[in-house]
């Protein structure tokens, strides 16, 4: 008895699988499957998918029908002489079954001649590594004074391209972003969350393209998504949950601040809210989200750090929001034949576009005082000259997650602090839209 360590050996020992990576259908159906056994939701005793974990999956020989000589495997393996699957859940850590429940749907799916799906699953890291060999039926059951196996023989009529249907709390969800990639995420929460930052043009890696961090407990922490990851100015953190994070979620999100010094954003909230942190009626006069079906599951979120004390603290509030104003102090010159955006706004300042045409391309401080510039430039101003030449701004902010105040409407929005008005932008509304499934992600 040798245990298998390579998907490349699998294929060897059951050459009809086939990569999971290979398949949507197969990562949807095999991501994030915590347990050994599932079952078909109208007859709770069929079993009808395994998916084995790599590192406990092992290779037997000459095994035939006596099955006393492989007593001490407590995981699962395959027959290298027969093809033949041995699953013995009751070993597995992961099943919250009682050998009693096993051995009852064992025989019961024997004496039905029950059809099961399986897997061999090594990790979830950049898509799934592992194999899926496909439909086995369910033949023997070799009883507990022999280890306690279900015996599987390979089912050669039913495609690999059908699979069961599986009760899960979280459905993946296959993504497809403006640049052609194809993810598939664990839950339709988290593939609302990559459209957003896909129609905002955020950078991000997702769980599966990065190691999880072992905080100072030596637990590992496998985290949502890191966004801005090249961007040390922007990096955050973020993890999604379906509701308000409960204290330990916020402990354990603070010991990974403490651990790498990121910032570390929770966000929570059943779908997106078009607008949401507007309008005063959605508002309680204390700023909380008003209680009203309509609002109370929108997205909101908190940062979550380590205060002067040293303790885990949060501080609430958090929104994502599209900045799109332009700080005015780097400008290029369009090509004359480009045609201008729309709308454009034409920002009229004689002494700035004086400074332009005569190849001025740098605003300092000084001089945006002595041009008596305004406070704000959108990325959709144009300078024109007297000579025809068109200039706009360079220095545009990216969206993320800002500190947003409900009720400060008066509040201007700057190049350095957002304002209300970011929130109902064009990009922002796009993106909301394109993370609820219910338009294109182009801003």
């Amino acid at each position: 008895m040798q245990s298998v360590e390579t998907v490349e050996r699998v294929l060897e020992l059951a050459p009809h699988g086939r990569l999971v990576n290979t398949s949507v259908d197969a990562q949807v159906h095999w991501r994030g499957q915590k347990a050994i056994l599932h079952h078909d939701e109208n007859d709770p005793r069929a079993i009808d998918s395994v998916r084995m974990r790599g590192d406990t999956f092992f290779e037997v020989e000459e095994v035939s029908d006596d099955y006393s000589n492989v007593r001490r495997l407590t995981s699962c393996a395959i027959d290298a002489d027969t093809g033949r699957i041995l699953v013995a859940p009751t070993g597995q850590r992961n099943t919250k079954m009682t050998i009693a429940q096993c051995k009852d749907s064992f025989i019961y799916s024997v004496d039905r001649e029950c059809k099961v799906r399986v897997a061999v699953v090594f990790s979830e890291e950049d898509g799934i590594d592992g194999v899926d060999l496909g439909w086995y039926t369910a033949v023997e059951f070799s009883g507990r004074s022999n280890g306690c196996f279900l015996v599987l023989e390979r089912d050669e009529e039913l495609s690999l391209d059908v699979f069961p249907f599986v009760q899960r709390i979280g459905q993946p969800t296959v993504v497809t972003t403006s640049e052609g990639t194809t993810v598939v995420t664990n839950s339709a929460q988290e593939g609302r969350f990559i459209r957003l930052f896909d129609a905002l043009g955020i950078p991000f890696i997702d769980e599966n393209r990065m190691t999880p961090i072992r905080l100072p407990n030596g637990t590992k922490y496998p985290v949502d998504y890191m966004i801005y990851p090249e961007d040390p100015e922007h990096q955050a953190y973020v993890e999604v949950k379906p509701f308000r994070p409960t204290d330990v979620e916020i402990m354990k999100a603070g010991e990974l601040h403490r651990s790498t010094g990121v910032d570390v954003y929770i966000v929570w909230g059943e779908h997106f809210v078009p607008g949401l942190g507007v309008d005063a009626d959605k508002w309680t006069p204390r700023g909380e989200m008003a209680r009203e079906a309509k609002y109370i599951s929108g997205i909101r979120g908190a940062r979550i750090f380590t205060n002067v004390d040293g303790e885990i603290d949060y501080e609430d509030g958090y929104y994502f929001m599209a900045n799109d104003k332009a700080g005015g102090y780097v400008w290029v010159e369009e090509d004359a034949g480009t045609p201008p955006p729309l709308p454009t706004d034409m920002y009229r300042n004689k002494a700035l576009a004086r400074y332009l045409e005569r190849g001025g391309r740098t605003i300092n401080k000084r001089r945006r005082t002595r041009f008596e510039m305004r406070p704000t430039v959108r990325a959709a101003s144009r300078v024109v000259t007297t000579s025809g030449r068109r200039f706009r701004p360079v220095d545009t902010f990216k969206a993320h997650l800002y500190r947003f105040r409900p009720f400060a409407l008066h509040r201007p929005s700057s190049h350095l602090v957002p304002g209300p008005g970011d929130w109902n932008s064009d990009r922002i509304q796009a993106a909301f839209r394109a993370a609820r499934g219910g338009g294109s992600a182009s801003v």
